[in-house]
């Protein structure tokens, strides 16, 4: 529900308010928060803080922080011309409508029913800025649009998506971070004076940083606090800042990092930002990551992807490398046989001279010596096997040795006075400009229009460097939406795998367009544990692409049972990742006895509620535990990372379960009261061995 309040603004609905109103045709905040019923005019005064005095603008709690005007607080908006730096937006109008923003081309939540937008103007620099207030059952979404009136072009320095101006409080930041095998770090930390950002310049949303981040009020944990989550539905370059004035005040301004000089705004040109997400909760980090999670799943990723029509997958990868050919994943495809696979992926390797990673990016033509008569032959082995056939591309990368770099140099994002810089013996595509989407997407349309392929792993391996300015950066990242756009539109019955070397790229824009994403290329049984516990801060399991792979493990040399690194994987999109060649029978039965246990709970892993148990990061154990919606049957695994000597018996209380209720565990061969599970909770028995786990089924017993 929107209202409309005596020039207050108040927006509502099942999980929370926000508010703010007009003072001089500026917009002060004045609340975000559980949901409010204003029902007189003394409550209106109060949360407007009409009956508190007005101290200047450097302490206000504004929508907009703007440069030049006495807000000395880092701006959400920063621009200049010729003339001036400053700006002063004074509202000039606003409108409720029943449906999305028009001409909005970024990737959004779906099924926006109701929004308020401000329109406001600067007469500085002959700026109007508009403003998006978009209500959905447990969130709030927010975006900007800015349109240069001016005849003089204008330089963008900050544009943000929103802005929160927290009151007087104790705060704290939780943020994930990481690097490439090591992503997605829960960090917490206290709000102290000062700023503190974290961003991402690579030109994608980073290993380093997830454009995430909660605040919360005093010590939150799993289970208390008031905290405030934010997410920008963005995957190229972000900026997040928190900044805490000399009175405790806290400022939270995210969207665009602009990098250089700036964007550049030309006259009568105009800008969209990124929306970003705003979700509240006062019963701490579980109940927040329920409604992310609830919120992706019915309102972001694509609806026609369910458990029922996403793929168990055996990739070629760790098992082959680049030496795939026509014999290897013959003997491939057979071994997969009978298994209960559902797609067999051709990665890495397949395509023209690309016997390693020094050339041929950009050249998507099958190499004729490895496959003498294309796919024809193993994609009818796949299908006379009860399997489909999936295909890796690196749509935006391009070799300095390949075909398209001698006959489209251009077409590289490098200075042309300066040789491109190769990371991983590559440059990258300049998806700024459309010659350079079509030239792919017309490569990659042969393919797909000549084969029968189900399944694309999008991967993409370097950040952009050699940038000429922030308007590359911006385009950029709308060209591979474009491209995501063309796929989807052209060829609806193929699945997108979302992947940047792993979690490089793992960012609610993406999966707009795939319905998962590979998790991290660290695929170890126990760094697994940490990297899937802290992407449920925000994400829900069925996005996490996770595979079973071959021991000792190619990332870090650790060897884990089998049983691990299936029931870790579990917790997610299940998909295997060795060569099976390698295994004994014993192991190919227990695969077998894995695949066909996991379709049994696979609408409960994408349908469910997650709740995290045990923390990897602080604590010797680690446990995730997946209820239905209705509580009546759950999944829970439990892993030991380390044997230690004299240890007491592990006991484990489950989460969320139905009050003075029984449930059967299946392992167990126990009824067992919930208020016991979950209060006094059960002795968990394991093997004396390191990275020991155990996965508990249970249900709901009629009464």
């Amino acid at each position: 529900m929107i209202q409309v309040i005596d020039n207050t603004f108040i927006l509502t609905n099942d999980c929370l308010s926000y508010s703010f109103f007009l003072r001089d045709n500026r917009l002060v905040f004045t609340y975000f928060g559980k949901p409010l019923e204003i029902k007189i005019e003394d409550d209106l005064n109060l949360i407007n803080n009409k009956v508190f005095p007005y101290f200047g603008n450097d302490c206000q709690r504004f929508e907009i922080g703007e440069r030049g005007r006495g807000d000395f607080r880092c701006p959400s908006f920063a621009s200049s011309n010729s003339k001036t730096l400053t700006t002063d937006f004074k509202f000039a109008d606003y409108k409720i409508y029943n449906e999305e923003v028009k001409d909005y081309t970024y990737p959004h939540i779906r099924n926006i029913k109701e929004t308020l937008e401000i329109i406001m103007f600067d007469k500085f620099q002959n700026l109007e800025l508009h403003l998006y207030y978009s209500l959905i059952y447990n969130a709030l979404i927010k975006k900007a649009k800015i349109i240069n009136k001016s005849d003089k072009k204008v330089t963008l320095n900050e544009f943000s998506s929103g802005m929160i101006d927290f009151p007087i409080n104790n705060y704290e930041i939780l943020d994930l971070n990481g690097r490439w095998g090591n992503e997605f770090n829960i960090q917490k930390q206290k709000a102290y004076k000062g700023i503190y950002t974290f961003s991402s310049t690579r030109g994608v949303s980073s290993h380093q940083h997830n454009p995430c981040i909660v605040i919360g009020e005093n010590d939150i944990n799993e289970d208390y606090g008031n905290v405030y989550g934010f997410a920008l539905v963005y995957s190229g370059n972000f900026n997040f800042k928190v900044e805490v004035d000399e009175k405790n005040q806290l400022r939270l301004i995210g969207g665009y990092q602009f990098i250089g000089n700036g964007y550049e705004l030309e006259p009568n040109k105009e800008l969209f930002t990124p929306e970003l997400v705003n979700i509240f909760s006062p019963l701490g980090l579980t109940d927040l990551s329920l409604k992310f999670h609830d919120l992706i799943n019915k309102n972001l990723v694509n609806p026609r992807y369910n458990s029922r029509n996403v793929p168990i997958v055996l990739n070629s990868w760790e098992s082959m490398y680049f030496s795939v050919d026509d014999n290897s994943m013959t003997k491939f495809i057979e071994k997969a046989k009978g298994l209960g696979f559902d797609t067999i992926v051709l990665d890495d390797g397949w395509f023209k001279n690309r016997n390693d990673d020094h050339t041929s990016l950009g050249d998507w033509i099958i190499d004729n010596k490895k496959f003498k008569n294309g796919f024809d032959e193993i994609i009818k082995l796949c299908k006379t096997n009860g399997m489909k056939f999936g295909l890796w591309f690196e749509p935006e990368a391009i070799s300095p040795k390949s075909d398209l770099y001698n006959k489209y140099k251009s077409y590289a994002i490098e200075d042309e006075n300066i040789k491109g810089l190769e990371l991983r013996n590559q440059l990258v595509l300049d998806f700024s400009k459309d010659e350079v989407i079509s030239n792919i997407f017309n490569q990659m349309k042969l393919i797909l229009d000549k084969y029968d392929i189900s399944y694309i792993k999008w991967d993409m391996n370097r950040p952009l460097s050699d940038t000429y300015d922030s308007n590359q950066y911006v385009d950029y990242c709308q060209g591979v939406y474009k491209l995501y756009n063309l796929i989807n539109e052209n060829y609806p019955d193929i699945l997108i795998e979302g992947c940047s070397s792993g979690g490089g790229r793992f960012d609610l824009g993406i999966l707009f367009y795939s319905p998962y994403i590979w998790l991290s290329d660290d695929t170890d049984g126990y760094e697994r544990m940490k990297i899937e516990y802290g992407a449920s801060l925000f994400y829900p399991l069925r996005v996490l692409s996770n595979h079973v792979s071959i021991c000792p493990n190619h990332q870090t040399g650790r060897t884990t049972p089998l049983f691990t690194r299936y029931a870790v994987a579990s917790l997610g999109s299940l998909g295997y990742e060795l060569n099976l060649s390698k295994l004994t029978e014993l192991e190919l039965n227990e695969i077998k006895k894995q695949i066909a246990d996991y379709k049994k709970v696979k609408d409960l892993i994408y349908e469910g509620d997650c709740y995290r148990l045990e923390n990897p990061f602080t604590s010797n154990n680690f446990s995730i535990e997946v209820l239905s919606k209705d509580k009546k049957e759950g999944y829970l695994v439990f892993s030991n990372i380390l044997v230690k000597p004299n240890l007491p018996i592990k006991r484990l209380r489950f989460k969320g379960l139905l009050e003075n209720k029984t449930y059967y565990i299946e392992e167990l061969n126990m009824n067992i009261n919930s208020n016991i599970l979950m209060n006094l909770g059960i002795d968990v028995q394991m093997k004396q061995e390191d990275f020991s786990s155990v996965i508990m089924h249970f249900k709901l017993i009629k009464e």
